[in-house]
């Protein structure tokens, strides 16, 4: 949290202090990751529907941006040692982890296609909106000429 919002940054401390509300976070990541692996699920098939999966180009020095924010006695990140780690494990991750499962989402159809996003973050839909739009025209499209030719 930037230093020119101090009493954000004194709340989100105090919240963060908290052991029920850090279980409650880690649960809801827990459920994120169960919910992602379900959607990248090999033995899913989407057949021939059309799928863009849009991969944002700027995670990584976004989120590692983030890191370098984190407050002191942050856990394993409190050390220079500890927060070299955390990086290493976020590169390893993003690089490894995040564009191998937007690859095996689209894998998943026939017509599925990753599109990178350069100059945007994990919020493709504030930073680039117009490419989001772009996509949802472009599935749209493809649908139209099927529904067209049903009965």
């Amino acid at each position: 949290m930037p230093d020119n919002f101090p009493r954000l940054k004194a709340a989100i401390a105090r919240l963060n202090a908290n052991p029920e509300r850090l279980l409650t976070q880690a649960s809801t990541e827990k459920e994120h990751y169960t919910d992602s692996r379900e959607v990248i699920n090999a033995q899913r098939r989407y057949a021939d529907m059309p799928l863009i999966v849009l991969t944002a180009g700027r995670d990584e020095s976004s989120v590692l941006g983030a890191v370098s924010h984190l407050l002191p006695g942050t856990p394993g990140a409190d050390t220079p040692a500890e927060l070299a780690q955390l990086h290493e494990q976020i590169v390893r991750f993003l690089r490894d982890g995040w564009g191998a499962g937007h690859d095996a989402y689209a894998a998943l159809s026939s017509r599925g296609r990753n599109q990178l996003v350069p100059d945007s973050t994990h919020a493709i839909q504030m930073w680039k909106p117009e490419v989001v739009i772009s996509a949802v025209a472009d599935v749209l499209d493809d649908i139209r000429p099927s529904a067209l030719h049903q009965p």
